[in-house]
């Protein structure tokens, strides 16, 4: 038994990484602060990085998932804009956290992001039309694919199915 975190506030969302050679959660960057970054550590528990270097930005991230290679990490980050409204987007950044690409580009709510097996893609849910529905969106942010029109029920939490051998 390894104790891995020592000085993480409310810690959240813990998820391996490919391969198993580590893991990342999600934490409050401070007591008081009320933003949240994520936190890359070996299996040991040694804080590796933090990703993305521009927690500062987000008011929460919500959300985590990595490419299967381990390069990349997609999660939802949600800023917080004048006039108190709330954007909640898809972003990826590479694991050393200084790119940062936005995916979804501030339409609707993005949430729930979920790498493909292959890593080609990346499934969402957002209300961008009004109703609750899965997405695709290539992990350079083109290719933007709405998967379900169901306006009779809210389409959520995306997953993925391997099917036969690779």
């Amino acid at each position: 038994v390894v104790r891995l975190l020592e000085d993480a506030f409310n810690p959240d969302a813990f998820t391996w990484l490919p391969g198993g050679t580590g893991m990342a959660y999600i934490a409050q960057v401070s007591h008081t602060s009320g933003r949240t970054q994520i936190s890359v550590t070996d299996l040991e528990g040694t804080v590796l990085n933090q990703i993305p270097k521009s927690a500062s930005e987000f008011a929460g991230i919500l959300g985590l998932t990595f490419s299967p290679d381990g390069l990349w990490a997609a999660f939802g980050g949600k800023f917080i804009l004048p006039a108190s409204a709330t954007i909640r987007d898809i972003f990826v950044t590479d694991i050393g956290g200084g790119y940062v690409v936005n995916l979804t580009n501030y339409v609707g709510s993005n949430l729930a992001p979920i790498w493909s097996p292959r890593g080609d893609w990346i499934a969402f849910e957002s209300d961008r039309t009004g109703d609750w529905d899965v997405y695709l969106v290539k992990p350079d942010g083109t290719q933007l694919i709405n998967l379900t029109q169901n306006r009779a029920s809210d389409d959520v939490s995306p997953a993925w199915r391997v099917v036969g051998s690779p």
